[in-house]
């Protein structure tokens, strides 16, 4: 659970330093070179607060992840066990493992846990489509993910699907 979590805010840390400095570069050669400029160029260091409440914001998300997989182990009486984990495509946050769908420091779901999955297609603004996975758990609430590509939905899918096949074949014997 932690090797998720640390993975998710590593990566939204890296995301918001490049964004936050690209603006701040952006914003301290404007102020540097703009002679009517009300503010010194070292004022363009504001710009990293927007950053620091966005990775506050995505701590809590890590919250809720670990009180989900909590939830879970207590609700199934399983405990999180990431054997043979691997990524959905090579540097995505999103693992397979053989008992878990795990979306990095957001949400992950046993296959016990879950009792349906849907992918609906929708029209997204650049033209192309994106991938509305929707996974019904047992209690009835219903989480969302989107993907760009139809293909890493359906491989989210296939495991749902054969896990359940497993399921029923480790009952038979």
């Amino acid at each position: 659970m932690n090797k998720y979590t640390k993975l998710f805010l590593k990566n939204r840390l890296l995301l918001i330093f490049v964004v936050g400095t690209l603006f701040f570069l952006l914003f301290f050669f404007v102020l540097l070179y703009n002679k009517n400029a009300i503010y010194p160029p070292a004022f363009a260091l504001w710009i990293y607060v927007p950053g620091v409440v966005w990775f506050a914001i995505d701590v809590l998300l890590t919250i809720r992840f670990r009180k989900l997989i909590r939830y879970q182990e207590e609700f199934l009486n399983i405990s999180f066990n990431d054997q043979n984990a691997a990524p959905l495509f090579p540097r995505s946050l999103t693992y397979l493992s053989d008992d878990w769908v795990i979306f990095s420091g957001k949400t992950a779901f046993h296959r016990e846990f879950i009792e349906k999955v849907t992918i609906r297609p929708k029209h997204a603004s650049t033209g192309g489509n994106n991938y509305i996975l929707k996974i019904k758990t047992r209690t009835g609430r219903s989480y969302k993910r989107v993907f760009g590509s139809h293909a890493d939905a359906r491989d989210i899918q296939h495991w749902f699907k054969n896990s359940q096949n497993r399921t029923s074949s480790e009952k038979d014997s």
